[in-house]
């Protein structure tokens, strides 16, 4: 049974409730559009700012070139970095890699033609090299011994024709905990469309809900591009009673549906909040299905094995991808092979781009060879198992160690390839080579 139209008299825009317990049993054959072009407004947009990226790198003033000091987050040591970037993802970076905010020894501009040989001067100086750097500078720079990662994964879900084969597809514990949600809290979802002249959503939840996630890191677009994206594009609201508890952007265009930018009410916390999230997820998925959409997707979400927001959507069904417009890269180059930054890389398993390939790259230390019985096979195996997101194409796991002979062992797991290679320290700067060619 598809959804019922209706209205308010508080809104008189139209909308379409959404009832989880209401689903027709097959998908719709055609999506329906925004309508207002044959390619959204939203797309329009970013392509027309990344050709400005490209048009205007040459006028580009500068880049910043900052020296940091301060507490690798995990091994509680002292650590030198030196950040070469434009600062697009610098809370982010910084975030990642101390306890706290760091001391800036040194900041100031490069030109960035300047690039390439500030980030070999600067191996001299530093225990770890990072480097931020966007499109169309990125290809430029020279990264050799580096782990380049982009700096954001796409996240899609392929849906299937039947509801109940696209719930079959998420989590158990996933679907169990949504549906819960949406009962012991009598959640409601409608889909308001023309939604563009309403602040609301960006006043009240956009903005209190980016600062209370993300803090530090948080990026918040500015109102103008918000409402205009919004104009193009419908809200689906999840409501308890009269109270609207959360907010999502969405686009439609051809078989696909975007989610752009949520917002939750600053009242809703605790349990409350997460079951919110997974019911503005579920009515999201539902949205689409019912709209005959083969995909949605659920935006960006960062190249690191750990991040919250990656292993949210994973259980989604979400298949993880590096997008069509290049979004620049993140690259860390180690400089000094010291116990800090051993730290971090052991407790920072990374996703590389390697051109269309994403490949998992993890690293332990020890100070000896352990052997390679069973037992710890089996261990690196159920390893990757946790580690394992649907899109990546292998698994490389590195071992470096004082002492023992050199080994590697490879298999497959989850349906990748892996490779598992004991390597001893001396060998790390050859290793990294390889990876970053």
């Amino acid at each position: 049974m598809s959804p019922q139209q209706t209205s308010t008299k508080d809104d008189a825009r139209p909308f379409q409730l959404l009832d989880v317990e209401r689903v027709c049993e097959n998908k719709p054959d055609s999506a329906v559009t925004d309508g207002r072009s044959i390619i959204p407004l939203h797309v329009l947009a970013t392509l027309f700012r990344f050709l400005m990226k490209t048009v205007s790198m040459p006028f580009q003033p500068s880049i910043f070139y900052i020296e940091l000091a301060g507490v690798e987050r995990n091994s509680g040591e002292s650590m030198k970095v030196v950040y070469i970037g434009d600062k697009s993802s610098y809370e982010y970076v910084v975030s990642c890699l101390f306890d706290a905010q760091p001391e800036v020894c040194c900041q100031r501009r490069i030109p960035w033609w300047s690039v390439n040989r500030q980030v070999k001067d600067s191996r001299r100086v530093a225990d770890l090299l990072v480097g931020d750097v966007d499109f169309p500078l990125d290809p430029l720079v020279k990264k050799k011994g580096a782990l380049v990662l982009p700096r954001w994964l796409k996240q899609k879900v392929v849906i299937a024709d039947k509801w109940e084969d696209v719930l079959a597809k998420l989590r158990r514990k996933t679907r169990r905990e949504a549906l819960r949600s949406i009962r012991k809290h009598n959640l409601k979802a409608r889909v308001v469309r023309e939604a563009g002249s309403d602040s609301y959503f960006y006043h009240q939840l956009y903005i209190p809900y980016i600062h209370r996630r993300y803090g530090a890191q948080a990026t918040v677009v500015n109102e103008q591009r918000f409402l205009r994206e919004c104009a193009s594009g419908q809200l689906v609201q999840v409501l308890q009673k009269d109270k609207i508890l959360g907010v999502v952007l969405v686009h439609i265009s051809g078989k696909q549906l975007t989610i752009a930018w949520m917002g939750i009410d600053k009242d809703v916390e605790g349990n409350q909040l997460n079951g919110v999230t997974d019911a503005l997820d579920l009515y999201c998925l539902m949205f689409a299905y019912t709209q005959g959409c083969d995909v949605m997707d659920m935006g960006g979400s960062r190249p690191l094995i750990n991040d919250g927001v990656l292993r949210y959507k994973k259980k989604w069904g979400s298949t993880v991808s590096q997008g069509v417009i290049p979004k620049g890269s993140i690259f860390y180059l180690p400089c000094r092979m010291t116990r800090p930054v051993e730290s971090f890389l052991e407790n920072n398993p990374m996703i590389l781009s390697e051109g269309q390939k994403l490949r998992c790259v993890s690293w332990t230390f020890a100070t000896k060879n352990a052997g390679a019985d069973a037992n710890e096979l089996d261990q690196f195996t159920v390893r990757l198992n946790k580690m394992y997101l649907p899109g990546l194409d292998e698994f490389q796991c590195f071992q470096v160690v004082d002492e023992g002979r050199q080994e590697e062992f490879t298999g497959i797991v989850a349906g990748l390839p892996y490779r598992i290679s004991r390597i001893s320290r001396s060998g790390v700067p050859g290793v990294l080579s390889a990876v970053s060619s």
